[in-house]
Parts: C-alpha cells; sequence; structure tokens
C-alpha cells in the first residue's frame, strides 16, 4: 500500500495532506528487528504500509510473551504519543514490514485543528490503556504464579 492510500493519510484534509506525508518517513525493518523498546518514549505513531509487526511484553523470567500483531491498514504507538506514557509493549517488525512513521509533531499538526475529536480520543485511550494495564497485570501474574508453583 502506498503511504497517500492509508486510511489514517486519507483522513487528513487535501490542503495539509502533501505537507504532512513529507514528514512521514517510511521504514523498512528487517523482519525481528525492534521498531521500539518496552518503557521507550513515544517520539511517534506508526501506520503499517505492508507485512505486519508483532507486540511483546516482558516476562518476570525475562522471555517475551506475544500480546498481539497488527497488519497493513493498521497504526500503532498512537496512545504513548496522545498520553505522553512510555511504551508499554516491545513493537518487533514481522514478515514483509513496511511503515510509515509519523513523529509526534506531524500528528500534533494533523489534530491541532480538530479539538473536540482529540477530546474524545484522549477518553478512548485513558479506556483502553486501563483495560490493557489490568489485562497486562494479570497475565503477569499468572506468569508469576507458575513460575512459583515450579519452584
Amino acid at each position: 500500500m502506498k503511504l497517500s492510500d492509508h486510511s489514517f493519510i486519507k483522513s487528513i484534509s487535501p490542503v495539509r495532506r502533501e505537507a504532512i506525508m513529507a514528514e512521514i518517513e517510511i521504514l523498512q525493518p528487517e523482519v525481528g528487528s525492534t521498531i521500539f523498546e518496552e518503557e521507550s518514549f513515544p517520539d511517534a505513531l506508526y501506520v503499517v504500509l505492508e507485512g505486519s509487526v508483532v507486540f511483546t511484553k516482558e516476562k518476570p523470567d525475562g522471555s517475551l510473551q506475544n500480546v498481539s500483531q497488527s497488519y497493513e491498514g493498521a497504526l500503532f504507538g498512537e496512545v504513548g504519543v496522545f498520553t505522553e506514557e512510555h511504551r508499554a509493549l516491545r513493537a518487533e517488525a514481522g514478515p514483509n514490514a513496511l511503515l510509515g512513521k509519523v513523529p509526534k509533531a506531524t500528528v500534533t499538526k494533523i489534530i491541532e485543528d480538530a479539538e473536540p475529536v482529540r477530546k474524545v480520543l484522549e477518553s478512548v485511550i485513558l479506556h483502553l490503556k486501563s483495560t490493557t494495564s489490568h489485562y497486562m497485570d494479570e497475565v503477569m501474574r499468572k506468569e508469576k504464579l507458575s513460575l512459583v508453583g515450579t519452584m
């Protein structure tokens, strides 16, 4: 998929779209390479143009727990951009990944004239963050219990 065909990019007003697209870096990472680490600072959101991205969480024993995947047409990394909280998960390139990296400053430009939408997004993101946090706490609690049970 071309950057201009991604639904996120198409949602930008035509008057601003070309200028915004010029600020987006196209990445073609190798399979297994890290896009961002868990607990890293959220400096951008990403659009998936092709392939996939795998999200993991570090378990108490240091291994990685697969949490989810994103595929062509998705976007990810937006929660941290809006909340300014460190990344909750690690993102790794899947097969044939082609991504657009949208810098945080560019995201701010995109939403600056959509204040009501931004307020709704903030509410949704807080709810999503709470749900994800609860889920991950439960996964990690079960992992700790299984480790204790093997000792």
